[in-house]
């Protein structure tokens, strides 16, 4: 098993990440196109490893 330490960010953190707005993460996370982690009954966080699969699977033609 790894040791590295995995990176969660809150949905303020992680809607800036993406550069879209935090009711958009909600509606991916609804649809399944994204996964959240919810902690508590309010602390939902991402993981930045999710994150970066999700803007790789959606990039759109090579970075130069």
């Amino acid at each position: 098993m790894d040791n590295q330490k995995v990176k969660m960010l809150p949905p303020a953190e992680a809607s800036e990440y993406l550069g879209v707005n935090q009711r958009t993460l909600r509606k991916w996370v609804a649809e399944n196109r994204l996964t959240a982690y919810r902690y508590s009954h309010r602390a939902v966080r991402y993981k930045t490893s999710d994150l970066d699969k999700f803007i790789q699977g959606h990039q759109i033609g090579k970075v130069a």
